[in-house]
């Protein structure tokens, strides 16, 4: 759900409610035996999802005349936490593969914040619609956390991630003329 108020033909505010899930998976990792067990698996794969309510606060300036215009935006995103899935996907010698929950060491933090910046093209639809196509860059949520779950859980963080989170959307953008 996003609202966006028109200040002027070329510049816009807007602010919205977004459910998102962060992912951090760590690459499959051998586990070295020296005598191999029955029923110990011999490598493994963990995987953090951290569910959000994300309210974005961004300002756009559109360039171009026309039914296509490219667009920038600037802005801030807040993460309000609201909980997570922790497990380990264990792979064994003779093919099987299972799923194990893994419980969470600690809390996070209850409200983070990041950065934003996007651009894209807008394209209208009419006189009460657009569409948007957007690229979307912001440092990632677990550059934020990562110092903290490296500390908890090192096995989710054994590979490097990424401190920038990139994504396309596209949206479709009603909204009333007040003009």
């Amino acid at each position: 759900l996003n609202l966006r108020w028109n200040v002027t033909d070329r510049l816009s505010l807007a602010s919205g409610l977004w459910f998102s899930v962060k992912k951090n998976t760590s690459k499959k990792l051998d586990i070295p035996l020296q005598v191999p067990e029955p029923n110990t698996p011999e490598a493994f794969r963990s995987v953090l999802k951290l569910s959000y309510v994300d309210i974005p606060l961004t300002a756009s300036y559109t360039l171009g005349e026309g039914k296509i215009k490219p667009y920038n935006s600037v802005g801030a995103i807040g993460h309000i936490y609201r909980g997570y899935e922790q497990y380990s996907t264990q792979y064994f010698e003779n093919g099987d593969v299972t799923r194990v929950p893994v419980p969470l060491i600690g809390e996070f933090p209850a409200f983070t914040a990041s950065a934003m910046l996007a651009g894209g093209l807008d394209v209208a639809l009419g006189s009460h619609a657009n569409q948007r196509l957007v690229r979307i860059t912001r440092p990632s949520i677990f550059s934020f956390i990562r110092q903290d779950l490296m500390q908890r859980s090192t096995s989710v963080c054994s590979q490097k991630n990424s401190d920038y989170h990139e994504r396309i959307l596209i949206g479709l953008i009603f909204y009333v003329k007040t003009q």
